[in-house]
């Protein structure tokens, strides 16, 4: 006779959740210090236009290659937690390379190595963090909210530090949260025994034509979030925005983020995963459709609100379809795939189709234009499933 599992066996206790919680604030709290800035330091450093793209295109490209080959190795070695580890030591020593670069290829060599570490975090911590929670995956918005707190509380300090001592302490800070954030994963839930069946339930996800339909749709949020991200600050310095009114869009986002993180088990529980995708590419076509008509810059505060009803909706409910489609032993090949989509082959797309539009264009016509294109896979995506019979993943 099978024993009873036992509610702690179940479910996550308060101090893995406050475990789950000072993880995230870290992780984030650090990402906060150093990403926002690498441009600015790559332009201090004297670089050209030129050289600035390609140092800049290096982290997507290798998200989009590396997040899915690292969750593979982590499935297929069983070793979730010290790779997470690994990856967080390794990247802080990588970003100390990238300060000490004297020369353009020695700076591409050392951003590459940190991109290539880099890439595995977000999928490994999801990843991590859903293995904690256990039976709860439902409290997984109310644990990653606390590394939108981080990065909302980090960046204006980080910010006022480097106003005060410059640039380099946008790395310094990175170096030291990043090594608390892996002293911190080594107590995260290690993964259960490896699956015996790796190669074969690979085969199985990577043919099933849900999981490619639910990717295609992840790809076409993540352009909408790379043509905004991207070109969001060019936009407001060509109307001549403050540098608070900028300071405030980052504000108002991460506020944005913190609010349906909270709630967004409650919203997946009441409109189910499909839905919500849907809800949130529309409201990315609204979001660039406004933007495309801005002429003041206070407005764009406004519409900075709608980051947490995009990113952060599209990004839990893509968590949570990726965990419940995973066959066993593939969770972080699910997520590093997800990644792959999302923050890897959208952001390179949105990055080239923004840059391209942008020139040519102008940014007014490049957010519409985009707007349209997303609604355009929006479109697609709900046909396709009326003509399959069908009202989900």
């Amino acid at each position: 006779m099978a024993t009873p599992l036992k509610k702690k066996d179940i479910l996550a206790s308060n101090g893995e959740v406050t475990l789950g919680k000072a993880y995230y604030f870290t992780f984030l709290s650090a990402a906060a210090c150093l990403l926002p800035i690498l441009s600015l330091y790559y332009d201090s450093r004297g670089l050209s236009g030129e050289q600035i793209g390609i140092l800049a295109s290096l982290p997507p490209l290798l998200t989009l290659f590396g997040a899915s080959l690292w969750g593979g190795l982590a499935d297929a070695t069983g070793l979730h937690t010290r790779l997470l580890t690994f990856a967080m030591v390794g990247v802080s020593i990588a970003s100390a390379g990238i300060l000490w670069s004297t020369t353009f290829p020695a700076l591409m060599l050392t951003v590459f190595v940190f991109s290539i570490l880099f890439a595995p975090l977000f999928p490994l911590s999801d990843n991590a963090i859903l293995r904690l929670l256990r039976s709860e995956t439902q409290r997984y918005g109310r644990i990653r909210l606390w590394g939108s707190i981080g990065w909302g509380i980090a960046a204006p300090l980080i910010g006022a530090v480097m106003e005060w001592g410059g640039l380099d302490w946008g790395f310094y800070g990175f170096i030291v949260l990043m090594l608390v954030g892996a002293a911190v994963s080594i107590r995260l839930p290690q993964a259960s025994a490896r699956s015996g069946q790796y190669r074969k339930n690979l085969t199985a996800l990577i043919r099933n034509r849900r999981w490619l339909l639910f990717l295609a749709v992840i790809f076409t949020g993540g352009i909408g979030l790379s043509v905004v991200d991207n070109y969001l600050f060019l936009y407001l310095n060509s109307m001549h925005a403050s540098s608070i009114i900028m300071g405030l869009a980052l504000t108002f986002a991460v506020l944005s983020e913190i609010v349906v993180f909270y709630f967004v088990d409650r919203i997946l529980d009441r409109f189910g995963v499909s839905h919500v995708l849907m809800a949130a590419l529309l409201l990315y076509v609204v979001r660039l459709m406004v933007l495309s008509l801005v002429q003041v810059p206070w407005v764009v505060l406004l519409l900075q609100l709608l980051h947490g009803p995009t990113y952060a909706l599209m990004w839990s409910a893509g968590v949570a379809h990726a965990k419940e489609s995973a066959p066993a032993g593939l969770e972080a090949t699910a997520q590093g795939q997800l990644s792959s989509a999302y923050g890897g082959l959208g952001a390179v797309a949105g990055a080239l189709i923004g840059g391209y539009l942008y020139e040519h264009i102008g940014a007014h016509l490049m957010y519409r234009t985009t707007g349209f294109l997303i609604l355009g896979g929006l479109v697609l995506y709900i046909v396709t499933q009326r003509k399959e019979g069908r009202s989900g993943f």
